[in-house]
Parts: structure tokens; sequence; C-alpha cells
């Protein structure tokens, strides 16, 4: 009798703490929608109000939606799920009732177009969750199925609906199959033949008067000079340069400084030629927060006057989506941070685009900017992206392997690459005669575009108040990112585009160390007289010594004797297009 009480009891308990989760996850928003974000619906109970207002696209190429979910205890639910139009039929692929269950799990959506209109349609996902004495919890969730006008869809089987497969369409696969596999038995014996004789000319290039030894490591590597494979005793093997760094004194010599100037940019001016209403901007939940400050992911829905189909819904006019990456102040800001923080993120308003250049790409406000006294909130400012985000956090996240956070194993030539890119960003700036002042990872967003990761410079807007522990005061109340400065900005506060060279420098060596903290062990108070004294940071593992040379030119005491960004970015170059032929 005791038992049956104490079970009772417990069922009841878990009643009572029952409570559900809900979300899209960043792995299927990368594959639907190109945006490397979780979306929550429900979290322990909690609808976000964010995420269910948002009408989730899912485009022409997309046949099916996964959502994941589970329940804390016993949580029933009953769902259904309907269209605006029958072009598109909807199917949800778990019993319309059932209990939630208490692992995570994946269920799917399929959208079905019937092929015969083309344009952009309403499907509704409506749940109701069960769970002890509470009022029920309804949810309704909004996605756009795109549909191009075709005979059939492809379903989740692999097959075409409304396409029925006789005999005759049998025979003509099975030739057709039979073909591609002899064509393609023909390109491998091809490819065979050209590769032997490629590698037969290669060996026969390699100059007789070599030692032994030395040929045949070249020809066991597949390289040649000026680059050799070495293995040191604490780590996989790197490569190591024996030819000279790309940028020597003398490259150096004669460059010509650009002085750190103030743009004077009109801020209203700026701020009505790029402002956009804030309704048309979904956020998504926080990717990083600060004291006064917050970076979100948001869908910038903007509207389009050229509609596709004949579809006359009057929500139907907002026909392009786009991710873009937030900053915004919080509520506890002051008037003096607005200021900073507007002046820091349009620095590079209106110069020339550069794909490796992050520029602000609208400011939002639910006011006017032309009516001051409508605007009631911080600005909110978008830039373009779909990607990872803050390098620092991607490169953190890739050394220590978190998996389920998105971490890649980084290559060599993909972490030079990405030095090449950001070095080019610099001297683009350069050549408009803007000094950054701020070059580190912290001030880089990178994204995955074609295959292959992309990085972008940003500002450093915010940047103090998200990294808090990457800057440090001297007494005059200033914060600064000592750890990254020249010896002359931090003495004389003498800002240049040699300056930023110095800064870059320290970049480079952030990618190479997969965001490593510079000068962890040393005081920020004494980094100037280590510098001084000719402390510099050590070689990351893995990095090529040619690579760790451009670094020391880029920390020369002297700013005379430091490359300019865009020497800089011709030795990497050529270091890259070497190491690509040796890898």
């Amino acid at each position: 009798m005791i038992l049956r009480y104490l079970i009772f009891f417990a069922q009841l308990w878990a009643l009572c703490l029952a409570n559900v989760n809900m979300f899209i996850s960043k792995e299927e928003m990368n594959r639907t929608f190109g945006v490397k974000a979780e979306l929550n619906y429900i979290e322990m109970g909690n609808v976000s109000s964010y995420s269910t207002k948002f009408h989730y696209r899912v485009m022409a190429n997309i046949d099916y939606l996964s959502f994941t979910w589970n329940a804390v205890g016993i949580v029933h639910y009953e769902v259904y799920v309907e269209s605006d139009d029958s072009s598109v039929l909807p199917i949800v692929r778990i019993p319309l009732k059932g209990t939630v269950p208490e692992s995570l799990q994946d269920f799917t959506v399929e959208y079905r177009c019937a092929g015969h209109r083309s344009g952009q349609f309403a499907v509704s996902l409506y749940f109701t969750f069960k769970y002890g004495n509470k009022e029920p919890l309804k949810v309704k969730l909004r996605q756009e199925k795109i549909c191009a006008s075709r005979d059939g869809r492809r379903g989740l089987n692999g097959g075409y609906e409304g396409h029925e497969v006789d005999d005759t369409d049998s025979i003509d696969k099975a030739f057709f199959v039979i073909i591609c596999i002899a064509a393609a038995f023909l390109l491998i014996v091809a490819a065979t033949l050209i590769c032997y004789f490629k590698r037969s000319k290669k060996e026969d290039m390699i100059p007789t008067r070599l030692p032994t030894s030395f040929r045949n490591s070249l020809k066991s590597t597949k390289s040649a000079q000026p680059f050799l494979l070495s293995t040191p005793r604490d780590g996989p093997p790197t490569l190591s340069a024996i030819s000279s760094a790309p940028c020597s004194s003398s490259s150096a010599s004669g460059n010509s400084i650009i002085p750190s100037k103030p743009r004077n940019i009109d801020v209203r001016r700026a701020l009505l030629q790029l402002y956009q209403d804030r309704d048309a901007f979904q956020s998504l939940p926080l990717d990083m927060e600060g004291t006064f400050g917050e970076v979100r992911y948001a869908i910038w829905r903007q509207v389009d006057d050229v509609l596709n189909g004949d579809v006359d819904d009057e929500e139907d006019t907002f026909c392009n989506q786009e991710a873009v990456y937030t900053k915004t102040l919080k509520n506890n800001a002051s008037p003096i941070q607005l200021d900073r923080f507007l002046s820091d993120a349009l620095l590079f308003y209106n110069i020339t685009p550069h794909q490796n250049l992050s520029q602000v790409a609208c400011v939002a406000s639910f006011g006017r900017f032309d009516r001051p006294e409508t605007v009631t909130d911080f600005p909110l400012v978008c830039y373009r992206h779909q990607g990872f985000g803050n390098l620092k956090k991607f490169l953190t996240i890739c050394r220590h392997g978190d998996k389920t956070k998105g971490a890649q194993t980084l290559r060599t030539h993909q972490l030079v690459s990405l030095a090449t890119q950001v070095s080019s960003a610099v001297a683009h700036i350069h050549k408009y005669r803007i000094v950054h002042n701020d070059i580190a990872a912290r001030n880089c967003l990178i994204a995955e575009v074609n295959g292959r990761l992309q990085v972008q410079l940003c500002d450093s807007a915010l940047s103090r108040d998200l990294f808090p522990a990457d800057y440090h005061c001297l007494g005059d109340n200033e914060n600064r990112p000592l750890k990254w400065m020249s010896p002359e900005a931090i003495a004389n506060e003498l800002y240049s585009s040699a300056a930023d060279v110095w800064s870059l420098g320290v970049l480079l060596w952030e990618l190479m160390s997969l965001g490593g903290s510079p000068h962890a062990e040393i005081d920020p108070e004494e980094v100037y007289t280590m510098i001084l004294k000719g402390k510099r940071l050590q070689q990351p593992n893995n990095c090529p010594d040619q690579l760790y040379e451009v670094m020391l030119c880029c920390w020369r005491v002297l700013s005379e004797d430091r490359p300019s960004s865009e020497q800089v970015v011709h030795g990497l170059r050529d270091f890259n297009i070497q190491l690509s032929q040796y890898i």
C-alpha cells in the first residue's frame, strides 16, 4: 500500500514539474537557411515570442524541415498542420497525438508542392501540450514554402510524386547507368596515365647532383624547395621554411606611414542613409552579451516589388529574407556609450566594399532618425553575415574541439589563407587612409562561402564590453588593447598604419594559436617594458617558420622598419601559393 502511494506521489510530482523543449538545431538551420544559429521555440515550457513570430522560409530546393524536441516529465501533445493554398501539401511525420519523448529526438515536416503554381505559400503548424493541472500550452509555428512550377516534387524517399515508372523507363535508366559507368572508367584510366607521366617527369626534374637521401625525401613528400616536412617531438608534422621571410629589412624601408585621424563622419546623415524599419527584423537568440550591449543573429525581411507567382496575401510582399549579424545597446547604456558605439560602428562607412571587410549594411529603429522625438530605442546596427560569427569565439571552439558548437579541424593552409584575407582587408582600409586602431580576432567575422572559410575585418563597436579581459587601463580610465598595441601606441598614443601592422601580426598569431591569449603570462603594465627588452610572442605549434617571420617583421620596435600592410599581403599571397603546391 505504501509503495502504491509513493508511486502515485512520484507520478504527481513528475506532472507538476513537467515541461517541454522544442527548437531547430544549428545544423538544420545551416542546412535549410544558411545561418549557423539555433532557433529555440520553447525552452522549459517558456515560449519564445521572437521565434514564434518568425516566418521560417523553406526554399524551393528544400523538401522537409527537422525539429528537435524533448520533455521533462510526462507531456502529451496534439499537432495539426494547415496550408493556406492547395499548392502545398504539408505532412507531419509523427502521430497527430502522443507523448513527447523524454530524450532529444527529431521529427520532420515534409512540404510537397503540387507543381502547378510557383510562389510563396504560408504553412502553419499548431501544437497543444498538456501536462499536469496546468493550462494547455498552445504554440503556432509559421513557415513559408517556396514552390517552383514543375511536374513533380522530390519527396523524402527520393522519388517523384505524380510520375509512374514503367518498364521503358527502367530500361532507359539502366542503359544510361551503363554508359555513365563506362565513361567514368575511361576517365579514371586517362587520369591515372596523366598522373603517371607527370610524376615521372617531376622525378626526372630532380637534379642528379643532390645527395640520394635528399632526392628520396623530395620524392616521398612530393615537395620541392623551399619547403621540407619536419616532425617535431611534441606535435604532428609542420612545414618549415628554409628560405628568407617575405618581408626583409630592405622591403620595409621607405614605407609611407598613415597617421590616425578622426574621420569626422556626419553620424546623423549616415543614420538617415542607412535607416531601416525595426519591424522588418526578426531577432534570433543571443550570440554574445556584455554589460551594456548584445549581439544577435537576425532575419531581415526585405520588401521586393517584383512578386514571383500569383500570390495575393499581403504578407507575401516580403519576398527576400537575409541573415544579418546585429549589435545594439541595452537600456542601461548611457548617451556617451551610444556616441562611442555609433562612431566605432561607422568606421568603414561609405568606402568601397571589399569581400574581406564587414561594413554596416543598415541601422534599424522603431522610430525615424529624421524625427528624433519618435526614436525611443537604441539603434540596431546590422552586418550582412551568414556564418559562424565572431572569429575569436570560433577559433576558441575549434581549439577545444567542441563538435556540438561547430568546431572544425583547421589546417595550416586554411589558417594561412585566413591570414592573407584579413591582411588584404587591412591594406584596403589603409588605401583610404583609415587606421583601425583595434585589429584583433575579436573584431573579425568568419563564415563558410562556397566550401571555403572566409574572414572579414569588422569595426570595434562593443568590443570593450563583450571582451573586457582583452582591454586594460593604465590609470586614465581609457581601456586599451595593450597586448595588441605597438610600443609607440602604448607609450605616446601614436596610432598609425604601422601600429595597425603590429596589431595585424598579433592577429596572425591568434589565428595560428587558434584564439590563444597573447602575452597571457605578462601583466598588462609590463607589456611595454618587455617589448623593449625584445620579448615577443612565441611561435605557435604547427606555425610555418616563414609565417612566423612575417609576424616578427610586424613586431619591429621602430615603426618605419615594419612592412606596410600591402607588403604583408604580397608576402602572404606568395607564401600561400607555394604552400598550396606542397600540401
